[in-house]
């Protein structure tokens, strides 16, 4: 998941939108059946990864828009084959402050 940047600005290695708290993120690893992957929405799946989101810009890379990485193990009992891999992202924005979340998803090959 990546904050949005401003282009060809130097920005502090915190900056993220004004006035948003990061909440955290959940990624998930769903085996899609016969090739068919049921939406991110409706089911994650596995759980490799619940908690805390601190997005921070690479030093070597301050074109790149605040991120984090992650390394995560895919559990045993997931079989070879296609699995959507689901990014699930909460955020609060604003004074009020509201919420927001969205979900990124990828379709991996597990070998």
């Amino acid at each position: 998941m990546e904050r949005p940047s401003l282009q060809g600005r130097t920005l502090p290695s915190k900056w993220t939108i004004l006035g948003s708290t990061e909440v955290a993120i959940v990624i998930g690893l769903n085996p899609c059946q016969n090739g068919n992957c049921l939406p991110a929405s409706d089911i994650l799946g596995h759980i490799l990864y619940n908690g805390p989101y601190d997005p921070n810009y690479s030093q070597n890379a301050l074109f790149k828009p605040p991120h984090q990485n992650f390394t995560v193990t895919i559990p045993p009992e997931v079989q070879p084959g296609l699995a959507q891999l689901a990014v699930f992202h909460v955020s609060l924005i604003g004074a009020g402050p509201a919420p927001f979340n969205e979900i990124q998803n990828i379709t991996v090959d597990v070998q």
